[in-house]
Parts: structure tokens; C-alpha cells; sequence
């Protein structure tokens, strides 16, 4: 255990503590419908495979049937919500650290999906979304290139 001297890094860590506790004491204070509007940004990995797009989000406490998965050509848009249950005013918060709310990411691919192949799932708490790449046609149309 180390003991810390009192001097201004000491100081400045001391005050840090108080003016957390006054913040979090209110926002305690607030009712809890004016937090359920914020905005949250789950974070996103996406990796790619020789056919498809993997995108894995972290989306603890939320539905599936509560996002909304849009693609257009190679743009992957995922939208939803975490939805916070409604407390009576009974209850106090003492420290309010888990976000929540409504969120919206948008991605673009280095190559098309084909969005009649995607498939989606969630499993303890992390959405994994399956985008297959949408196979090239071929073009047949050759052009002779004539030297004058």
C-alpha cells in the first residue's frame, strides 16, 4: 500500500472525488425519463472472410427486435435502441454509469453485399451480423483496341 503526502496532485485528486460525488448526486436527483432519450455508441468490430462481411457489436441489454439493419450497394447501417426500465419514485440512484438510449452506425464496405443472404444474431449481448459480398458479374463485352 502506498500512502500519499498531501500536496497538489493530492489536491486536485480530492477534488476530482467531490465534484464526481456532486454530479452523481444530481443526476440522481433528476427523474430518470430525461436520461432515456441519450444518445449511446456501441462499439463495432468488422473483419472480412474470402465471402462475407462479419460486423460483431457490443449491445448489452438490447432486443433484437429492437434494431433495425438497413444496406444499400455496400453502406450497412445498424439503428436501435437500449431501452432502460422505467423506475417509480421510489427508487434513488446513488451512481448512474450504464448508457443507454438510442444509437445509429453506419459502415461502408469496400465491396457490395448481397442483402438477400444476410443473417443476424445475438447472443450474450454481442450482435453478429453475417453481410455475404454480392458476386461480381462478369462482363462478357470485349473491345477490340485498333492501332491507327
Amino acid at each position: 500500500m502506498t500512502i500519499l503526502g498531501w500536496g497538489p496532485s493530492r489536491r486536485i485528486i480530492f477534488l476530482h472525488e467531490k465534484m464526481g460525488r456532486i454530479f452523481d448526486e444530481a443526476i440522481a436527483a433528476l427523474n430518470a425519463d430525461s436520461r432515456l432519450h441519450s444518445i449511446w455508441t456501441p462499439p463495432c468490430d468488422i473483419c472480412e472472410t474470402s465471402r462475407d462481411f462479419i460486423l460483431k457489436m457490443e449491445t448489452p441489454g438490447v432486443q433484437l427486435d429492437d434494431v433495425l439493419l438497413e444496406i444499400k450497394d455496400a453502406t450497412v447501417t445498424v439503428a436501435g435502441e437500449k431501452k432502460r426500465s422505467k423506475s417509480g419514485s421510489a427508487r434513488r440512484y446513488h451512481r448512474v454509469e450504464r448508457n443507454g438510449g438510442k444509437f445509429h452506425r453506419s459502415f461502408t464496405l469496400p465491396h457490395s453485399v448481397d442483402e438477400k443472404k444476410v443473417s443476424a444474431s445475438l447472443k450474450d449481448g454481442a450482435l453478429t451480423v453475417t453481410l455475404p459480398k454480392r458476386k461480381a458479374k462478369k462482363s462478357s463485352n470485349i473491345i477490340k483496341i485498333e492501332i491507327k
